[in-house]
């Protein structure tokens, strides 16, 4: 169950759900793609084992075919929240993906498109249970109020990042939702699309890499669309290159990763740094060497028990960071040895440090 800290946003979520489900948004067709309608081969279908893998959510391409509106043009905005087991607990990750976020990297967009292949969830480590996705395609008026309390909001999920941190969501998810809640109030935002699907990771099949759209579109001609590299595509497969542009369509993926990377982000990294620094001093007594071996067990110790990384991957990681740490050391002593310079003089704070390590002597 979601913790006190956490159950707020849910609240909020459910409000903003219950207020969407409240007003007019058509029916949307909903198409999930088998793995031999998506090029290239094998970029779906994959198994994501629990415990084992990270999952991913992207958003490929967002695209609204009416950019422009009586006398108004719109641009697509998308909101996207993923709710997931993590540490044990219930975490739920809200996303706003939009034009302002797609013109930072590639300048003006034409009105009424968004091609950007952009992560909005994870990877975070697949831990069983289920995975459950809201999506909502907006169209927002563009230079209107409304288009710049989305361009605040798009730029607060950037701020969150990818993979997010815990602490950080708790904190900027009710302010997320809340912005999204306030451009429902403008009159110059519109609920296009949306869906909630939950996906089951304990089916037998358990739970798989896959392609979804959500669209506006007739449901034959949906059906008959194919997938090139993150994006919708019309006619034979393999064959056409012919862009779909006849409806409104959100085209997302959920993607299977064997580790998460970016390992620098994540909190325990600074005992790395830390027992890095201690092996390269070097100094006579070994008292540094010995710093650095408490740092890489406490680095282990806080791995293994990270909801960020797996089992497996913390292992990795370890044997990684120790050959580092060797292979540092033995420069550091063949230097030392060489006798260029004299041991470097150690601060009051260090000599401090080096006898609180002396403890490791004791029997």
């Amino acid at each position: 169950m979601p913790t006190l800290l956490t159950s707020g946003v849910f609240q909020q979520f459910d409000n903003l759900f219950q207020l969407l489900k409240g007003g007019k948004i058509p029916i949307p067709t909903i198409a999930a793609f088998a793995s031999e309608r998506c090029l290239p081969r094998g970029a779906v279908g994959e198994e994501i084992v629990r415990d084992q893998d990270y999952f991913s959510i992207e958003i490929n391409e967002l695209f609204l075919a009416e950019g422009r509106r009586w006398w108004a043009n719109y641009d697509p905005a998308v909101l996207i929240v993923c709710e997931f087991v993590y540490g044990g607990d219930k975490m739920l990750v809200p996303m706003v993906v939009g034009p302002s976020m797609m013109e930072n990297q590639f300048g003006k967009l034409p009105l009424g498109v968004v091609l950007q292949d952009t992560r909005v969830v994870g990877p975070y480590p697949f831990r069983g249970d289920r995975i459950k996705i809201s999506v909502v395609l907006y169209r927002v008026r563009h230079d209107s109020a409304a288009r710049e309390l989305l361009r605040l909001v798009e730029q607060i999920s950037t701020a969150i990042g990818v993979p997010a941190d815990a602490g950080i969501l708790m904190k900027m998810g009710q302010t997320i939702l809340g912005g999204v809640e306030s451009l429902m109030g403008l009159g110059d935002t519109e609920p296009v699309v949306g869906h909630r699907i939950e996906l089951d990771g304990n089916r037998l099949q358990g739970l798989r890499s896959s392609a979804t759209v959500l669209s506006s579109g007739d449901p034959q001609e949906i059906g008959g669309l194919w997938i090139d590299g993150g994006r919708l595509r019309t006619g034979e497969i393999g064959a056409s290159k012919v862009p779909y542009d006849a409806a409104d369509y959100v085209l997302y993926t959920l993607q299977r990763h064997t580790s998460r990377g970016e390992e620098a982000t994540l909190p325990f990294y600074e005992l790395y740094e830390q027992a890095l620094k201690s092996a390269v001093l070097a100094d006579d007594s070994g008292e540094s060497w010995k710093q650095a071996k408490a740092n890489l067990l406490s680095l282990y110790q806080q791995m293994v028990i990270s909801p960020d990384i797996t089992a497996t991957e913390a292992d990795q990681l370890f044997a990684k960071y120790t050959e580092s740490l060797k292979a540092k050391r033995a420069i550091a002593e063949n230097v030392r040895k060489m006798g260029a310079a004299k041991p470097p003089q150690l601060s009051d704070a260090r000599q401090r440090l080096n006898r609180a390590v002396s403890v490791l002597d004791l029997e």
